[in-house]
């Protein structure tokens, strides 16, 4: 899961990117609002299934330099469709390992068109929230 994590990085910081008149870009890896972290994600499958269950693999990151993993960071995941006004049908639920590995699961994009995922990660006294966007889904 690593090696997919680091292949998602290297993919947002170059020009493999999607977006539309919307003005969002899609990325898998971004720095929080605040600049305390750095997240990252893959999903499982990719890429992310029309109206099917899919799962998430994320890390959290010191956001000054990326290279130190948090295994005692927690994150929420919400997902939601901005143009419509409502989230996901489905509650997602997140499982951290002692790596810091953190699984989401119960993903679901009922819906084609663009998603916002809001990642909030907490660590000590410090929450952030990190922003993506996916243009749902291939068939």
């Amino acid at each position: 899961m690593l090696l997919v994590l680091l292949a998602c990085t290297e993919r947002s910081n170059d020009s493999d990117s999607a977006s539309d008149d919307t003005g969002w870009t899609v990325e898998t890896a971004a720095t929080s609002d605040g600049g305390s972290f750095y997240m990252m994600y893959s999903a499982d499958p990719d890429p992310i299934p029309f109206n099917e269950p899919f799962q998430l693999i994320a890390m959290v990151h010191d956001g000054a330099d990326h290279s130190s993993m948090y295994s005692d960071a927690s994150l929420v995941v919400n997902a939601t469709m901005p143009e419509h006004g409502h989230g996901m049908n489905t509650e997602p639920t997140v499982t951290v390992d002692e790596m810091g590995m953190i699984t989401v699961d119960g993903m679901l994009f009922h819906m084609r068109g663009w998603w916002q995922m809001d990642f909030v990660a907490t660590r000590g006294d410090v929450t952030e929230t990190a922003t993506f966007y996916v243009d749902c889904c291939e068939d």
